[in-house]
C-alpha cells in the first residue's frame, strides 16, 4: 500500500490500532495523548486522525465516537508497523502439549490443530499433507483369495493408502513379492505426483510390453495411484470466534460458521498459502470469501524433507492480536514439519 505517513502519525496510528485490537471499541484522541512516546496534544492528535482518516486508515463509527482501524489500516499495520514478541512462552507450551511418538500424520494434524486453537485462542486449520507431494516409502500386494489383491501404498510420511483390486487372473505371494520389490526399488525417493509419471513412462516403453509381469505390477501401481483421496482439512476451536464482541450478531455468527463448513472454499485459500515463502495474512475481503468478510486469515506452509506438504493457520477478528499470533503460527508450520521429519 502506497501511503505515506510522518514518523508522528506512524506512532499515532499504531496506538489506536493497537488499542483497538486490546479494547474493541473506537479510540479517542485524549486516550491517545495520555500514551507514552507519543507528546502532543489531543487537538494536534485529532488533525493527525483526520488526515488518517482522508487517506483511508480511519473511520468515526459515530459523530461523537472516536476512530477504528479499517482494513487498509491492518494492512499497513501487518506491513510495516507490527512488531512481533517473543514466542518462546507459546512455544514451550506448544511441545509441553504434544508427544508425537507412535502417532500416524492424521492423528498429528488434528492434535497440532487443538493446541494451535487453544493457545491462539483462534479458529485454527490444519491441511493435511497432500498425499501426491508426499515422500513414496514403498508399495506392498497382499493376495485376500484367488483374484482378489490389496494394494497398500505407503509415503514416507506416514500417510497409507489401499485399494483392493480384482485380477483377471491368480496371482501367487511370490509373484506379489517379486512386483512389489520392482516397484519399491523403481520408485524409491519420488513424490507421489513423480511416482505417477514414472509409472506412465515405464508403461510405455517397448520393452515393457513384452513382460507381462512387470507390466501387471505397473498396472495395479497405477490404479492404486490415480485414486482420488481426499485432502482433509481439521478446523479446531471454532467457538473461539465467539468469544470477541464484534461477532455476538447472529447473523455474522451465521456468516462465519457457514465459511467454516465450506472446506472446499478455505483449501483454494490455503492453496496460495502452499505457493508462498513464509506467512501470509489475509485481512477482511482479501481472502474473496464473503462470509469472512470481518476475518483474519494468518497461515503458513510447512515443509517435510525441503518439500512443502500443507499448511497451518488460524482466523480470527481483523483486530486479532497479529504481534503475538503471527510468530505462533510461524513456529508451529515449523514444528509441524520437524515432526514429520523424525518419522
Amino acid at each position: 500500500m502506497a501511503i505515506d505517513l510522518d514518523n508522528r502519525a506512524h506512532r499515532v496510528l499504531l496506538a489506536i490500532i493497537e488499542d483497538y485490537i486490546n479494547l474493541g471499541e473506537p479510540v479517542g484522541s485524549r486516550t491517545i495523548s495520555k500514551k507514552r512516546g507519543i507528546d502532543v496534544s489531543p487537538a494536534t492528535i485529532r488533525n493527525i486522525m483526520a488526515d488518517l482518516e482522508d487517506v483511508g486508515l480511519l473511520v468515526q463509527p459515530h459523530t461523537s465516537a472516536g476512530r477504528i482501524p479499517t482494513e487498509n489500516a491492518f494492512r499497513f499495520y501487518v506491513d510495516h508497523l507490527v512488531r512481533v514478541r517473543d514466542t518462546l512462552t507459546d512455544a514451550q507450551n506448544f511441545e509441553a502439549n504434544i508427544n508425537p511418538t507412535g502417532m500416524e500424520v492424521k492423528e498429528i494434524v488434528r492434535e497440532v490443530s487443538r493446541i494451535l486453537s487453544n493457545i491462539s485462542h483462534c479458529t485454527s486449520l490444519v491441511r493435511s499433507p497432500r498425499f501426491a507431494e508426499t515422500i513414496f516409502k514403498y508399495i506392498n500386494f497382499v493376495k485376500l483369495s484367488e483374484n482378489r489383491i490389496l494394494a497398500i501404498l505407503v509415503s514416507r510420511s506416514g500417510m497409507v493408502h489401499n485399494k483392493l483390486i480384482i485380477g483377471d487372473e491368480e496371482l501367487d505371494t511370490d509373484k506379489l513379492t517379486w512386483m512389489s520389490n520392482y516397484l519399491n526399488d523403481l520408485l524409491n525417493n519420488l513424490t507421489l505426483m513423480e511416482v505417477r509419471r514414472k509409472i506412465i513412462k515405464e508403461m510405455e516403453d517397448e520393452r515393457t510390453r513384452y513382460n507381462e509381469l512387470l507390466y501387471k505390477a505397473l498396472s495395479m501401481s497405477r490404479a492404486l495411484i490415480e485414486d482420488e483421496v481426499e485432502e482433509e482439512l481439521v478446523i479446531e476451536g471454532s467457538s473461539y470466534i465467539l468469544d470477541y464482541p464484534e461477532f455476538t450478531d447472529v447473523e455474522k455468527m451465521r456468516k462465519i460458521f457457514q465459511a467454516f463448513e465450506n472446506k472446499g472454499l478455505l483449501l483454494k485459500l490455503l492453496d496460495k498459502v502452499s505457493r508462498a515463502d513464509g506467512i501470509k495474512v489475509f485481512i477482511g475481503s482479501e481472502s474473496n470469501i464473503q462470509d469472512m468478510i470481518d476475518c483474519t486469515l494468518i497461515a503458513s506452509p510447512y515443509k517435510r524433507e525441503g518439500r512443502i506438504v500443507g499448511s497451518v493457520g488460524v482466523i480470527g477478528p481483523t483486530r486479532m492480536d497479529y504481534a503475538r499470533v503471527i510468530p505462533v503460527v510461524d513456529f508451529t508450520a515449523q514444528l509441524i514439519g520437524s515432526i514429520l521429519d523424525e518419522m
